[in-house]
């Protein structure tokens, strides 16, 4: 899978490459990387070198650049300005007030696209690839093509992503509307914390106000 990402991923990677093997070219940069890490408390101190040859080392190469991309802006501070504005930006990681819930909804979300765009094509309507219908909008000629791509693509899917399931969490969404079964897995301790929440008529308040992680760190310093 790694090796058919999309274009815009796959710059992404290169430019975590291009980050991990200017440090670990450099001597003076590692150094200074482990002097960081050190004085941060952080659970490491060097970066995972990307090899070509072994596709699954890009997965432990992201995976540590991620843990250590606070130290990283501090080390590009000065002289790759560029680097660490966009380690800065957590908007490139994720969107503005993403989390496993909605990325959850998405992604079910656009399995069911998968579905109804499947179901499209096999009646010959390309309608939903723009580029595609103008130049064939009887799918005449790239219709099994298409309809192939689509049944690859949620069969990947269904491989990577085989059960997203996140109802227990409905409590999360809305620690207002809950029910014996979305909360059946809590401990007597978290059950309790939910229900002084739920009487807290200022949380109430602050729930209606407030973006849903926002929410939930205000609660957490309540």
């Amino acid at each position: 899978m790694v090796k058919t990402i999309p274009t815009e991923l796959k710059s992404v990677l290169n430019l975590v490459v291009n980050m991990v093997n200017l440090v670990k070219s450099r001597a003076l940069k590692t150094r200074l990387l482990k002097e960081i890490c050190h004085e941060a408390g952080s659970k490491h101190d060097t970066l995972v070198l990307h090899t070509e040859i072994r596709w699954l080392s890009k997965g432990k190469v992201l995976q540590r650049f991620y843990e250590l991309k606070n130290e990283l802006s501090k080390l590009f501070g000065t002289e790759k300005p560029d680097f660490a504005a966009y380690l800065n930006d957590t908007e490139c990681v994720q969107g503005k007030e993403e989390n496993v819930l909605t990325s959850s909804d998405k992604l079910k979300g656009f399995l069911k696209k998968l579905k109804v765009w499947k179901r499209h094509v096999e009646n010959k309507s390309l309608k939903m690839f723009p580029l595609i219908f103008d130049i064939d909008p009887q799918g005449d000629i790239t219709n099994q093509l298409v309809l192939n791509h689509l049944t690859a693509l949620e069969d990947s899917m269904a491989q990577y992503f085989p059960h997203i399931s996140v109802d227990k969490y409905d409590w999360v969404r809305n620690p207002y509307a809950t029910s014996s079964e979305s909360t059946a897995d809590l401990s007597l301790e978290k059950e309790e914390q939910l229900v002084e929440i739920q009487e807290d008529k200022t949380l109430r308040l602050k729930y209606n106000e407030l973006p849903l992680i926002r929410f939930w760190m205000y609660a957490k310093i309540e």
